[in-house]
């Protein structure tokens, strides 16, 4: 770019500047613009010659300033590289390259002091794309909503909520023989109750993996990784998770853009069917469930042509819920997002028919976090329950003296219904809590949620 003093050829020039205090130059006297030069170099400058130039533009009937003054306002408007030499000594961090600048600060800012106050507008160029900037703004605009979505309602009381960064999600590597055996050893048990008793013998020894880790192992380009839950293990949770974890710059800030895709959304009535040979694409996807919102033309516009589906990380939400009933003019949407370079896909064990190099599983709640979660929970209701901390200990108590409903309670939706259960004494005796009356009371619950917001 041409060297223009009205113009900042990048943006970093003042992101980077220093902007700490000058100290030293006031203590400087006020010298002669050739003395106050005297010890500053310009390369491709012939410094004494520029002095000289802006001596002669001393207007002689000024009062206000004295001729070297005058010369060092000129000196330094003058079309040369002194003027951005000294910006950049200005904005160096290192303050001790500043102090052969002393001398000419002084008579420079002395000048400026004694000319008279003018309150206007001045306009600096920069020079970038604001294109870039304008989409900069939309992705910090999808951070923002994955920051402010970061509660977790209670199933059966959503006036209740607790942080996501507070949720225990933990995660296994699986092999496919793993996979298969697991799949075998749940097809093959006939009763709910036996199925609960054996989660432990079935879930409970894995290789965890911390969820930052889960493309370490990958040595090519693609990342793509298929996470199995069972029903009410916390699979929406862990995307909800990874999408807040990614906009508080946690994980993978490598990703322009993230975007948690529900494909349960994948709906006829969502996304109805299109006039001839148009169909929807990627973005159509990001604008109606990443943003939720119509964009003005202008960012839909640029939103079209800033988006690379192949530089952001999708989470893609609930394989199992879509995979049976998918609208025939979205299987190529729903294709289109399984064959994007870097995903993440959800989905229940029992539906899938992926086929995946990289399996994991969300393993529920370790011991210690049901522990944990007990205690949470109890801790929210000590302003609506005179022996929160009683009916905490006594929880926990019976929990572990009860090997069925320990085995239930490692699936978070299962803890979250006992521990509302445990603290309405109304709804069950205690003392008789099984298998099947948990899940008649969950079902209990959730037809009283449903029925009070479609009356309301």
């Amino acid at each position: 770019m041409v060297n223009n003093r009205f113009v900042t050829n990048h943006s970093a020039e003042f992101e980077q500047a220093n902007r700490s205090p000058i100290f030293g130059y006031e203590d400087s006297p006020v010298l002669t613009l050739e003395e106050a030069l005297e010890e500053i170099t310009v390369p491709n400058l012939d410094i004494m010659d520029h002095v000289r130039r802006a001596k002669k533009k001393f207007y002689r009937r000024s009062t206000l300033l004295t001729r070297d003054e005058s010369a060092a306002i000129f000196f330094y408007s003058m079309p040369s590289t002194f003027y951005s030499c000294l910006n950049n000594t200005l904005r160096d961090e290192d303050r001790e390259k500043l102090k052969p600048w002393f001398p000419f600060l002084k008579l420079f800012i002395t000048a400026l002091t004694k000319l008279p106050l003018v309150k206007d507008i001045v306009w600096r160029g920069v020079n970038f794309d604001d294109t870039l900037t304008e989409s900069n703004y939309l992705f910090d605009f999808i951070k923002q909503q994955y920051q402010q979505n970061s509660r977790i309602e209670r199933i059966l009381n959503p006036a209740k909520s607790f942080p996501i960064h507070e949720s225990y999600i933990n995660l296994a590597i699986v092999t496919t023989k793993e996979q298969d055996e697991n799949e075998k050893q749940l097809r093959d048990i006939q009763y709910g109750d036996a199925i609960m008793s054996t989660f432990e013998e079935i879930y409970g020894m894995k290789s965890t993996i911390d969820i930052q880790d889960i493309f370490n192992t990958y040595l090519n380009q693609r990342k793509q990784v298929l996470v199995f839950g069972r029903a009410g293990i916390g699979k929406s949770i862990f995307c909800r998770y990874v999408a807040y974890k990614w906009a508080t710059g946690a994980f993978w800030t490598e990703y322009k853009l993230l975007a948690l895709i529900p494909l349960r959304c994948l709906t006829t009535d969502r996304y109805p069917p299109l006039s001839s040979k148009q169909s929807y694409s990627l973005v159509d996807l990001v604008k109606k469930e990443v943003l939720s919102m119509n964009l003005p033309e202008k960012e839909d516009s640029l939103l079209t042509t800033v988006f690379d589906a192949n530089k952001t990380l999708w989470i893609l939400d609930g394989y199992d819920e879509i995979v049976q009933n998918i609208p025939g003019h979205l299987k190529c949407l729903l294709k289109q997002l399984l064959n994007t370079p870097h995903h993440i896909v959800t989905s229940r064990p029992y539906l899938n028919t992926l086929s995946y190099d990289t399996k994991m599983e969300i393993t529920g709640f370790k011991d210690e976090n049901i522990k944990e979660y007990v205690e949470q929970f109890f801790n929210q209701m000590e302003d609506e329950l005179d022996n929160a901390i009683i009916k905490r200990q006594a929880l926990l108590k019976y929990l572990q003296t009860n090997r069925s409903i320990w085995g239930v309670a490692h699936i978070p939706v299962n803890l979250e219904v006992i521990c509302s259960i445990w603290s309405n004494e109304d709804s069950l005796e205690t003392k008789d809590l099984t298998i099947t009356s948990l899940y008649n009371v969950m079902t209990e619950w959730l037809c009283r949620r449903y029925l009070t917001r479609i009356h309301s």
